[in-house]
């Protein structure tokens, strides 16, 4: 009898056809469950939610608060699968390496990349033969591989010479286009490296690219240095806007780190930083434009004009770009002055175009884009989501990084708070999906009311010191207190209500109602932690089945690496750009009545509310 195992939000759906553990299943399916016990039911950690589920073991019943039993939480090594199951994986239980904030769901791609070698041997120059030396590598690339090229990068004029005749004549020209931007001495024809950048706002992911194959050879993610200049879009905009002294200073900070980045990734994979070849960057519009060194004052001022929106090859050296002296650094275009090319990137990696049926996409970070995929169109927007969600404007809020409370969950009797950790650390903090969690549960237990409003009287309430507000203990360790106030639950309001509003006003706008989609996927750093059903929960995403919810991780860095591969895909990009409509929130007439009624939280369901 054969029947199916579904893992979702990862989206892997698994034929089976007699009774299994369901740790291996997701160990042989490359579902990265932690198990530090070996899968001897001991660590709690490969905890998740199963439908139809067991009978619970002693052992969960041990690990697991009765709410967390009833919703169907077991550990996947005390699971056997028999029938049709639907398997929920939390966050929490994800290996580290698959929780890397620059991972993402890799896509297939045949590699065609912008640059190409060459390997030739040619004539010696002889006293009857004094062909330029420029000259005699044209035509062997013409007479050998039928390539055309036209001219040669000035820097590959000044070492054509030495190295032709250091190399005894043996060489590999590098070619792009018509145009030879490197030789190298001898056959290297089969190395050829790329890097792919995701150039985020609060982030910097890095892939280093085998362009031969198409593969990672290395990932790497650093801080955006720019955050000490503001920690939003706006902010950063602003601050470039109001002199050219500060745009210079916050293009140095970000050339000087992406060159330090680069360089680290390089050592770490044992080749040379000056052989990578080509870099694709993605980023928002703002991103773009102060990288490119361009005015963004006009961002920040309607209409929020871009300078430009075309795809752009620009020469690595002009930038300050430390890689091969004859490189490319390729930008797709961005399509709106808050929609960059980071969410053509995205949606380019999910094959937006290809996918049936009315598909949401959001790439959720300090700013979040949604595409609404229905009938041959694509509407994009962008929602001004804040950096809450990155930990910032929260009291004990703080990035995802050892020590951040990642996962929060609260017994309805009891009150009882139980927190998860990243790498099981002491908690310090609260990062981004620590917080939406805390908030969700304080308002399944009725902690919180649909406006947000702390409720007095409940056990861990109290007030905040020389204050009139109120707080929610979470965590009481010595001198450490971790709390949620009532402060940080309006920022989350106001966060979670941008999105949402984006959501309604596309759905409006197309004509469709909630029940209408069949898909949404959320992708972003953020987005690749957050726990769906919580979301749901406090109203940022609409309610709909949690089987359609499917996270992908840095979709953006995923398509930054597709374009850097594949010139047809880079083509795709271009055409995509111009097909994406974009629909401006601010100016929409019934954004306020949207926003207003997103920024509350659905009443909480009376059978969660065991008081």
């Amino acid at each position: 009898m054969e029947f199916t195992v579904k893992f979702s939000p990862i989206g892997k759906r698994v034929m089976e056809n007699r009774p299994r553990l369901l740790l291996d299943i997701a160990r042989e399916e490359g579902v990265g469950l932690k198990s530090l016990c070996g899968g001897k039911g001991k660590c709690g950690k490969c905890k998740v939610m199963v439908n139809p589920a067991n009978e619970p073991t002693a052992v969960e019943r041990k690990l697991f608060i009765q709410d967390e039993i009833e919703e169907g939480y077991r550990l996947a090594c005390c699971t056997t699968i028999r029938e049709d199951t639907q398997v929920y994986v939390p966050s929490s239980s994800i290996t580290e390496e698959q929780k890397l904030q620059i991972w993402g769901k890799e896509i297939e791609v045949k590699p065609f990349p912008s640059v190409r070698k060459f390997f030739l041997q040619l004539a010696k120059a002889t006293l009857s033969d004094v062909t330029p030396d420029f000259q005699r590598i044209k035509e062997e690339l013409k007479r050998k591989y039928n390539v055309k090229v036209e001219s040669a990068d000035s820097k590959v004029l000044d070492i054509i010479g030495p190295t032709l005749r250091d190399s005894h004549w043996s060489i590999t020209a590098i070619v792009r286009g018509s145009e030879i931007i490197g030789v190298e001495p001898g056959n290297r024809t089969k190395e050829s490296l790329g890097m792919a950048i995701d150039l985020g706002t609060s982030k910097i992911a890095f892939y280093l690219v085998d362009l031969l194959i198409g593969e990672s050879i290395n990932i790497y993610g650093i801080t955006n240095p720019q955050i000490a200049y503001g920690e939003d879009v706006l902010s950063r905009i602003h601050y470039a806007g109001n002199t050219k002294t500060n745009l210079k200073k916050l293009k140095s900070e970000v050339i000087k780190s992406i060159n330090l980045a680069i360089k680290k990734i390089c050592r770490e994979s044992k080749v040379e930083h000056r052989d990578i070849l080509e870099v694709t960057l993605v980023g928002n519009t703002a991103m773009h434009h102060i990288f490119l060194g361009l005015p963004v004052k006009q961002l920040g001022l309607a209409p929020f004009t871009m300078a430009t929106n075309e795809p752009l090859g620009i020469k690595a050296r002009e930038v300050g770009l430390e890689i091969s002296p004859g490189g490319y650094i390729y930008l797709p275009p961005p399509i709106a002055g808050f929609v960059g090319s980071d969410h053509l990137a995205m949606l380019i990696a999910l094959g937006i175009e290809r996918k049936d049926g009315n598909i949401i996409a959001i790439d959720i970070g300090t700013n979040t884009e949604i595409a609404l995929k229905t009938k041959g169109r694509i509407i994009s927007c962008s929602c001004a989501s804040g950096p809450a969600f990155e930990g910032a404007h929260i009291k004990h809020g703080m990035r995802a990084a050892p020590g951040a409370i990642e996962r929060v969950s609260i017994n309805s009797k009891s009150l009882r708070v139980n927190v998860t950790t990243i790498d099981d650390r002491a908690p310090l903090g609260i990062c981004g999906s620590g917080i939406l969690d805390g908030i969700s549960e304080m308002l399944r237990v009725g902690i919180i009311d649909s406006s947000g409003k702390i409720n007095p009287g409940y056990k861990g309430v109290r007030k905040i010191k020389r204050g009139k507000s109120l707080e929610f203990l979470l965590v009481k360790k010595r001198r450490r207190e971790i709390t949620i106030t009532q402060e940080d639950v309006s920022e989350i309001q106001l966060a979670k209500g941008a999105i949402r509003t984006g959501i309604e006003i596309l759905l409006e706008e197309t004509g469709l109602k909630v029940q209408d989609i069949d898909g949404v996927i959320v992708a972003g750093a953020f987005g690749t932690y957050i726990d769906p059903l919580k979301a749901v929960r406090i109203g940022m995403f609409p309610e709909i089945d949690i089987g359609k919810f499917t996270q992908v991780g840095n979709g953006a860095g995923i398509g930054a690496k597709a374009i850097l591969i594949s010139q047809k895909l880079r083509e795709q990009a271009n055409q995509l750009a111009k097909k994406i409509e974009y629909l401006e929130l601010a100016t929409h007439s019934n954004f306020l009545e949207h926003f207003t009624r997103a920024i509350h939280f659905p009443k909480p369901d009376r059978q969660d509310r065991d008081l």
